[in-house]
């Protein structure tokens, strides 16, 4: 089974994901930018990360760039914001998403 690492602040998001991915992909849910550092590892199948994060380290771009050092596989913003969607695609990210459609984007990424 695929394993996409999903960087979304908000729970009740997260829980949209599981319930519509289940039985199809392996979600590895982190609510921060910190906690996805952490959870982070190059055998992932995708990465889908958040514009917008608050608190101490809210800005994804380094974040996303620390990834790009070593992830060669997709990493899709589902961030709303124009400026914000193209500093993360210039960052690093392959794809945007919509948050709403990013189960149905990443069966199909997958190909699953």
């Amino acid at each position: 089974m695929k394993t996409v690492l999903i960087i979304e602040e908000s729970c009740e998001i997260q829980q949209m994901y599981f319930a519509q991915l289940a039985g199809k992909i392996v979600l590895i849910p982190a609510t921060t930018l910190l906690k996805a550092v952490g959870l982070f590892r190059n055998n992932l199948d995708a990465i889908a990360i958040a514009g917008k994060f608050w608190g101490e380290h809210y800005d994804p771009i380094p974040t996303i760039k620390a990834f790009r050092r070593s992830f060669t596989g997709p990493i899709i913003t589902t961030s709303f914001m124009p400026e914000l969607q193209k500093a993360m695609m210039e960052a690093g990210c392959d794809y945007q998403c919509e948050k709403v459609n990013l189960p149905a984007f990443l069966v199909q990424l997958l190909e699953l």
